[in-house]
């Protein structure tokens, strides 16, 4: 499995829990968890989830589903410089 694909993998998971949990502790509060509303609202912020991934690819590190560069670039005075 590539480096990308986990990384999606990674994200779309914890975007997944995250939300549920979210969902959940709302419902809770509010009356009763209704799982599905739980199910339907996880599921959509997975598909965005992914779908940010996606778009994402090779604008930041290469191979990765991060917007950001981690490379670190010198100036000319050895001082770091901001990314492109």
């Amino acid at each position: 499995m590539s480096p990308f694909i986990k990384d999606l993998l990674e994200r779309a998971l914890k975007t997944a829990a995250q939300t549920a949990i979210a969902l959940i502790g709302v419902a809770q509060v509010v009356s009763g968890v209704d799982w599905t509303a739980v199910a339907d609202g996880t599921g959509l912020a997975v598909i965005l989830s992914v779908l940010t991934s996606l778009l994402s690819y090779n604008f930041g590190d290469q191979g990765t589903a991060s917007l950001v560069s981690t490379e670190q670039k010198r100036g000319p005075d050895g001082r770091f410089v901001a990314g492109d």
